[in-house]
């Protein structure tokens, strides 16, 4: 069986609110990580399985996009604009 995991990131200057979803569809885990790096670096290492990334476009998209890259399966920069969901948007449900 393929194991693989949707990773989604809301980018802020300091911190990173993430999200992991298996193939099935069940939260894998939720974080808040710094912006950082190493920190992104050492969050998606720590992730088993073909890992899928996706962030929305914005200031740190470029740095995210070219820090990232070469650490997932596939990776998608979104425009929020096509993407704005309705009703609270807390950083914990942007990413997930």
């Amino acid at each position: 069986m393929i194991d693989i995991k949707y990773v989604a990131f809301d980018l802020h200057i300091s911190t990173i609110s993430a999200a992991v979803i298996n193939l099935q569809g069940e939260l894998v885990t939720q974080a808040v990580i710094k912006t950082d790096a190493n920190a992104v670096r050492d969050f998606l290492r720590g992730l088993s399985g073909q890992l899928h990334l996706t962030f929305e476009e914005g200031t740190s998209a470029r740095w995210m996009f070219e820090l990232t890259r070469a650490l997932v399966s596939k990776l998608v920069v979104c425009n929020a604009r096509h993407s704005a969901s309705k009703g609270n948007k807390s950083d914990k449900l942007k990413a997930r």
